[in-house]
């Protein structure tokens, strides 16, 4: 299967949006130990490792270089690393229960990303990629992302003597 190591504009200028937001998160991650403030936003409240998100940042770092590269097998790997990642955060908001929207920003990612793959693949690459990095990140949060302990709301709900 050819992969193009396309020169297109359009492509070129949606891998720096992507690579943009990579850095970003990038710093945001490895950061977070030193303020909190990731941790924070997301409502983390240890359900993950401690080293879990600067992992993910020194990832996400190499892969904003990645997109760059000249050799189109590491775009590619760029890119399921980038849907990986971005399935992954979409999965941890449902595991954490929070709110119904806030997979939505991590999803735009994935189709950008899914957008991408199409322009240097084709179309089946890039769904059936998608479905085994959202594969993947499901794998990944089972084992990393605790679930919210139940409030004692929660508990008030249950039939008694459960």
């Amino acid at each position: 299967l050819p992969i193009s190591s396309m020169n297109d504009p359009l492509e070129w200028a949606l891998r720096l949006v992507l690579a943009m937001a990579l850095v970003i998160h990038s710093i945001l991650d490895v950061t977070d130990p030193c303020h909190g403030g990731k941790s924070y936003l997301l409502q983390v409240e240890d359900s993950l490792p401690r080293w879990f998100l600067p992992a993910i940042g020194i990832l996400r770092a190499v892969a904003a270089v990645e997109l760059f590269s000249d050799n189109p097998h590491a775009v590619l790997g760029a890119l399921a690393y980038s849907s990986t990642v971005w399935c992954g955060a979409m999965y941890f908001h449902v595991r954490r229960k929070h709110h119904p929207a806030a997979p939505v920003p991590a999803g735009l990612f994935v189709f950008l990303v899914a957008a991408l793959t199409t322009m240097r693949v084709n179309l089946l690459v890039a769904l059936l990629g998608t479905m085994a990095c959202a594969v993947l990140a499901v794998v990944l949060g089972f084992i990393f992302v605790m679930p919210p302990q139940p409030s004692p709301r929660d508990a008030a709900l249950l039939p008694r003597g459960s």
